[in-house]
């Protein structure tokens, strides 16, 4: 089960750790943060994001081919398809009818965090409503808060480690983290992301 991590938490983290971070500034704090989980992205992909796009404006505009760019801390879209209108959105009720059509959308193969759309390869009879992608990302300092399960929580806090005593050129302790942030890291990893686990359908009609 996930819970929400908030930056003080991280911060807290860090001053549990050397109580020398609590003379830092705040630029070196978020700096440390960014390079901890930049770190930790080279060992593992333990975080997961979702966006969902309406297409009602680009049909409104009559833009049918288009590319969107969705993050800048995308590592890997790992989902991607776009949903038909007036289909069921749970998609955990008996499969929601997706268009993985490459023709339709795809991955730029330069940019991990470019997607291209082309609504006019979808079929004459469908419109699509929403776009759909799903991806692994590194978190940074700037966000809000973070969703991790304790596997994570447990490999973050390395991470955090080996990024502040690298700051602190504590050579040997940054390598003692670095050590257990590689070995937690690889624990931490699913071996599917929670939403691609979907159930099957049910053998009986709706309702039942």
């Amino acid at each position: 089960m996930k819970r929400e991590i908030k930056k003080s938490q991280l911060i807290h983290l860090l001053n549990n750790l050397d109580k020398r971070s609590l003379e830092l500034s705040n630029e070196s704090i978020d700096e440390i943060i960014n390079n901890a989980f930049a770190e930790l992205s080279t060992v593992a992909r333990l975080f997961t994001d979702e966006d969902v796009l309406s297409t009602r404006d680009y049909y409104d505009n009559g833009e049918l081919i288009f590319t969107l760019d969705i993050h800048s801390d995308v590592v890997y879209v790992y989902d991607l398809y776009l949903t038909v209108e007036n289909q069921d959105h749970n998609i955990f009720d008996h499969g929601i009818n997706k268009i993985t059509d490459l023709n339709c959308i795809y991955r730029d193969n330069r940019e991990s965090g470019r997607i291209h759309v082309d609504l006019t390869k979808v079929p004459e009879n469908q419109i699509i409503d929403n776009i759909v992608i799903k991806y692994f990302y590194t978190p940074s300092a700037t966000d809000n808060s973070i969703y991790m399960d304790q596997p994570t929580y447990v490999a973050t806090r390395n991470a955090l480690g080996v990024a502040l005593y690298d700051w602190m050129n504590d050579v040997d302790r940054s390598m003692q983290k670095l050590a257990a942030m590689k070995r937690t890291g690889l624990a931490a990893v699913p071996n599917d992301p929670e939403d691609l686990l979907e159930p099957k359908p049910s053998m009986f009609p709706r309702g039942v």
